[in-house]
């Protein structure tokens, strides 16, 4: 904006401004001498096209719609068809000095606000601030709803967040990056274990609605996934760590097939060219940076590789029917043709 439009700007709002009765822009005109043309694109643009809301009301007096102008313009709701263009109608101003307009938040949004405010509380300097900030941004009923909220909250699937007795003594250790002693039910051996660790992450699976810690094991330096319903004891160090450079949370989880703990298995699988299921299965490895399954000559996708969560890979195999055969491992291959004939047991034609 040069410095012309902004001196006409200031001098259209400063006049609106004394005559709170409003003023047309050919009232304007008259008034600041600039062409009532240019004036009523001013007032458009501002009204339409800026965010200057948040700290003044321009709007003009109501101006009758043209039902034959709305029937010839498909896009009734564009802003095109809300410009005033008549010079004569009169618009007015009203100014707010306060520099924290109240946003129309929805109540999760708030809660996420004020989760917020109370994780990562501001310096006795600024207290007074985020004190101001929560009653302007936040209206009174805003925030009763939100807390109200937070006591149950839910995920898009309807699972709600159980009691979790050990979450906020790991996501402490987790914000500061202080060493744990976990005590811990593993299922595979059927033992309970106490395991040294640098936590990692936490992660809320909605599959199960069940936590889940990312660790690091220090004497092996294995990563680990800890289910939560699974803990027996946690016991925060004030001995810290180094956050790893080469882990990538989101890396890690993007490999798994679910939340599934059990040890990867190699496994190599053919995916015939079926219903679009070639397109999926690349679209789902790239997706998870897994490396592209070899096209054969047929047009079918052979996979060999590695896979995380053996379990809840076989379930999206399933998915895919007679257009996915498992050659290895043998018994993967045996467990998926028992289900395959199961199913035709139950659903075939006798």
């Amino acid at each position: 904006m040069n410095n012309k439009v902004l001196q006409r700007l200031i001098a259209v709002l400063t006049t609106l401004e004394s005559n709170p009765q409003g003023l047309s822009a050919a009232s304007l005109a008259r008034m600041t001498g600039y062409p009532e043309g240019l004036i009523l694109d001013d007032l458009n643009r501002v009204s339409l096209y800026t965010d200057l809301g948040n700290h003044f009301l321009l709007y003009p007096d109501d101006v009758e719609d043209n039902p034959e102008e709305d029937w010839e313009n498909e896009d009734i709701d564009s802003p095109v068809n809300y410009l005033v263009k008549d010079p004569q109608v009169k618009w007015n101003l009203s100014i707010t000095t306060d520099p924290y307009p109240t946003l129309g938040l929805t109540p999760r949004e708030v809660m996420t606000l004020l989760w917020l405010f109370a994780e990562f509380p501001p310096p006795g300097n600024l207290k007074s601030l985020q004190d101001t900030l929560i009653k302007k941004l936040l209206p009174g009923k805003e925030i009763a709803a939100a807390k109200e909220m937070s006591e149950k909250l839910y995920t898009r699937g309807g699972v709600t967040f159980g009691e979790t007795h050990y979450l906020d003594k790991l996501r402490s250790a987790l914000l500061n990056e202080l060493k744990v002693q976990l005590k811990y039910y593993a299922k595979n051996s059927e033992q309970e274990v106490n395991w040294l660790l640098w936590p990692l992450g936490l992660i809320f699976h909605t599959g199960n609605g069940t936590w889940y810690l990312a660790a690091k094991k220090e004497k092996t330096r294995e990563i680990v996934l800890c289910s939560l319903d699974r803990v027996r004891g946690v016991e925060v160090l004030k001995e810290e760590f180094i956050y790893p450079e080469d882990f990538s949370l989101r890396h890690y989880l993007r490999l798994r097939w679910g939340m599934d703990m059990s040890r990867p298995e190699t496994v190599r699988i053919r995916f015939y060219n079926e219903a679009n299921v070639v397109e999926k299965v690349q679209r789902e490895f790239k997706a998870r940076g897994l490396p592209e399954p070899a096209q054969l000559e047929d047009g079918s996708l052979e996979y060999c590789g590695k896979i995380h969560g053996i379990k809840n890979f076989a379930k999206w195999v399933l998915s895919f029917g007679s257009s996915a055969e498992v050659l290895e491992p043998e018994w993967l291959r045996n467990e998926m043709i028992r289900i395959a004939r199961g199913w035709c047991e139950q659903y075939g034609d006798k």
